[in-house]
């Protein structure tokens, strides 16, 4: 009998020649996952998706929201790397950049930050026609794209159900990187929607009332 999908062996690499870019890009912090897989670390972040497999049993479909509530928590490199070890164990990931305050990670992923998420709920566009392919077998990355400060309903519950039309026969799983919980409520008009919310924090540098409040 084989094995369940969370503990199956992880066959899927990178692209040929992908690590010397993605060092001399300066990412390997970020992309841990990807680039020392078998570290430490990437353990973490494959426990924490067998968790949600486990949370989310019985779904063929995961959404989930990573935020945090303040910045430099880590959480759009725990987003990242969730969805390299995702992709990795051989599901369909998608990973959104929806923190349009702070975008990181394109450039993690050697992306150019254009189009993307802002194009898609502009003109409500499903997110498979805005992703763009990376050099993880079976990860696409929605770039944040140019963003209109004037604009404060992008993330409104109309766009958003929008641009996850059809959503579920294009991927297994789509994580959301948003902005800290705390500063926006970009990340609460999402989490609405979602099926889970993955919240990073800094262990010891951030005190018990504003973790109540971020809750």
């Amino acid at each position: 009998q084989p094995p369940p999908r969370a503990l199956e062996r992880v066959d899927r690499k990178p692209k040929k020649g992908w690590t010397k870019r993605a060092r001399a890009r300066g990412v390997a912090t970020k992309l841990v996952a990807a680039l020392e897989p078998n570290s430490v670390a990437t353990e973490a972040y494959r426990s924490l998706r067998v968790n949600i497999e486990f949370t989310l049993q019985g779904q063929k479909f995961r959404n989930v929201v990573v935020t945090s509530p303040s910045q430099g928590e880590g959480k759009s490199t725990t987003a990242a790397n969730l969805a390299v070890v995702s992709a990795q164990g051989g599901w369909r990931v998608c990973l959104v950049e929806a923190d349009f305050r702070r975008p990181t990670l394109h450039s993690a992923f050697g992306l150019p930050n254009h189009g993307g998420l802002a194009k898609a709920l502009m003109e409500e566009l499903p997110l498979n026609t805005v992703a763009r392919p990376t050099d993880i077998p079976g990860l696409e990355v929605v770039v944040a794209g140019d963003f209109d400060p004037g604009q404060a309903d992008l993330f409104s519950s109309h766009r958003i159900q929008q641009v996850r039309q059809d959503i579920e026969s294009h991927y297994d799983l789509v994580i959301w990187d948003t902005p800290p919980v705390i500063l926006v409520s970009d990340a609460i008009n999402l989490a609405a929607q979602c099926d889970g919310v993955i919240l990073v924090v800094r262990s010891g540098a951030i005190p018990s009332s504003v973790l109540r409040r971020a809750g």
